[in-house]
């Protein structure tokens, strides 16, 4: 390729000549052929050419700019390639993640250990010996410090998911847990260390969930209740037999009373009602 030397000076011209010579002819020129030295930095903006000291010498092939000559010479990349180093790569290596910069620059970056490799300085996709990755952060952490609700992984090396019966778990399976899922009504089974089971409460008890102790309980009822959601009298769902639903107009709350407890002029009737009227009643004659 020819360029216009129009509106060039005689020391320009000069060295575009020297850089449109065949390779082998500028690979063997000497400085003293009348290159002035002021003007070798020019080299690198014509056709990606470096200074030595006595030669031009063209970039390796993957190399936009370069140092000298060699592969691990580059300062800048070609198209598809990334800086590593002073080398050109198509893929980063191993702790190492590729991006281009708002120049348009290619290069690898360090991944922050203990990442082993990543897409971004801290977003580890997989994690050095001995860390697992967290699958709420993608950082590499210790086996201790996987979330709660995971577990640490040496065959994924990754912090996986307990089941869902486990709160806190040494592997995948419902019979790996350490601490029931409490929250979900799982307690751990008497019969066999490490499996939960959904506790179900019987008629006239509930559930109760200890966030402190991390465990559940079925408690009883007030005694005027059939199914309650809470210990005392006013948490009723359901009313025992001969007691009907009251609502409290105060704290907003159901009690199951009997007739003559809503009013003294009342009783029960063989339907579960009372007879007589009372507006404070939900059901009733």
């Amino acid at each position: 390729m020819q360029h216009d030397l129009q509106g060039v000076s005689g020391a320009e011209q000069h060295l575009l000549s020297f850089v449109q010579q065949p390779v082998e002819s500028r690979v063997s020129g000497r400085l003293s052929q009348g290159v002035p030295i002021a003007l070798l930095r020019l080299c690198g903006n014509l056709l990606s050419y470096f200074r030595s000291d006595t030669h031009h010498v063209e970039c390796h092939k993957t190399c936009l700019d370069c140092a000298n000559g060699t592969k691990s010479g580059c300062t800048s990349c070609t198209g598809e390639y990334y800086l590593w180093g002073a080398e050109c790569v198509t893929t980063c290596p191993d702790e190492t993640y590729s991006t281009t910069t708002d120049g348009g620059k290619n290069l690898c970056l360090s991944c922050e250990s203990p990442c082993e490799t990543c897409t971004t300085k801290t977003n580890c996709t997989t994690c050095l010996f001995g860390f697992y990755t967290n699958p709420e952060t993608n950082e590499c952490v210790l086996a201790g410090d996987c979330p709660e609700g995971t577990y640490a992984s040496n065959i994924t090396r990754r912090c996986e998911y307990c089941d869902f019966s486990c709160l806190t778990c040494s592997g995948p399976t419902n019979k790996d847990c350490i601490i029931c899922n409490f929250a979900r009504g799982y307690a751990m089974s008497t019969g066999e260390i490490g499996q939960c089971y959904l506790m179900i409460c019987s008629e006239g008890t509930f559930l109760l969930k200890n966030y402190t102790a991390r465990t559940v309980t079925c408690q009883y009822c007030d005694k005027s209740c059939k199914s309650c959601d809470a210990t005392g009298a006013g948490n009723c769902i359901e009313c025992a037999t001969g007691r009907t639903a009251f609502q409290s107009a105060v704290a907003n709350r159901v009690y199951c009373k009997t007739c003559e407890e809503i009013n003294s002029g009342l009783v029960t009737s063989a339907d579960g009602g009372c007879k007589g009227s009372c507006s404070l009643l939900n059901t009733g004659e």
